[in-house]
């Protein structure tokens, strides 16, 4: 530092400033070891340098730092508890501070809109039949010990649903495929699983607290089912709360508003006219 002091404030990185480099490499070492990362050599860390892209200041590091702050102010708002109110928000029917009132959508804009480049917008209430956000998501509820992946896929799917082409998934694997398209190997795979319990399938298997995807290949709807395992139900019996027909509806809904939001953001704002809000603001 002493022989290079002149560079002080105006020292770019280059990772071939062996010096800067094996500070770099040390500092980074150092950090790794607290965190239980496995250490680096001095080359190793010099070509992973070589290769990040600086993302400082970026929309990235923007957008990053807005979460936190939505975060922190939050988490003020849940430990604020129903002593004391937020300025200017409502309080829920208890008279606790309301959550979802503190809650913002921000959009960052390429050009100012009314002297803003971040626009923050209320968030929508959850849709009181929306499978995702609503209070009443499709559920199913078996006794997952003794009831077969079949009992699920025939009385569920295709009998209570009426589903002919889809896919099963979870969190961790797919998990099984309906289709007249189906090769040989896939119609065997199909048959392999079909008679197991639903606990004892391969990947994780399907217990209380799977989220099961269900994908209508024909609409190309997408649709979570929670599981609930309820030991008191005989083996093949099924019970599920709410129906496809709230999930397509709410799909229905959430494709109109996405295409009307898109519409909105691309809708152009030139120059001239961020020129003359300008003006105009700064007239009055």
């Amino acid at each position: 530092v002493e022989g290079r002091s002149a560079e002080i404030g105006s020292l770019e990185f280059d990772k071939d400033d062996e010096p800067v480099m094996r500070f770099v490499a040390a500092a980074s070492n150092m950090r790794s070891f607290c965190y239980g990362i496995p250490t680096q050599s001095y080359f190793q860390a010099k070509g992973m340098a070589g290769n990040i892209i600086h993302a400082i200041a970026t929309t990235n590091a923007i957008v990053s730092g807005l979460i936190v702050v939505q975060a922190i102010k939050l988490l003020c708002v849940l430990g604020a508890g129903s002593g004391e109110r937020a300025h200017g928000k409502r309080e829920d029917e208890g008279g606790n501070l309301s959550v979802a009132d503190h809650c913002h959508a921000a959009y960052i804009l390429q050009y100012p809109s009314n002297r803003k480049l971040i626009t923050p917008i209320q968030c929508r209430k959850p849709e009181p039949d929306c499978v995702v956000c609503g209070s009443k998501p499709l559920m199913l509820e078996v006794n997952t010990a003794v009831t077969s992946f079949k009992d699920v896929v025939e009385k569920v799917i295709k009998g209570e649903w009426g589903l002919k082409n889809f896919t099963l998934s979870n969190s961790r694997q797919f998990l099984y495929e309906d289709s007249e398209y189906l090769d040989e190997d896939e119609v065997e795979d199909n048959a392999r699983f079909l008679g197991k319990a639903l606990r004892d399938l391969p990947g994780g298997a399907i217990v209380n607290g799977t989220d099961v995807i269900v994908t209508d290949d024909d609409s190309s709807l997408m649709v979570p089912v929670f599981v609930v395992d309820d030991p008191t139900l005989g083996a093949g019996e099924c019970r599920v709360e709410g129906t496809l027909d709230q999930a397509r509806r709410a799909a229905s809904r959430a494709d109109k508003r996405k295409a009307e939001e898109e519409q909105r953001l691309a809708e152009p704002i030139t120059v001239d006219e961020t020129a003359e809000t300008a003006e105009t603001a700064k007239t009055a």
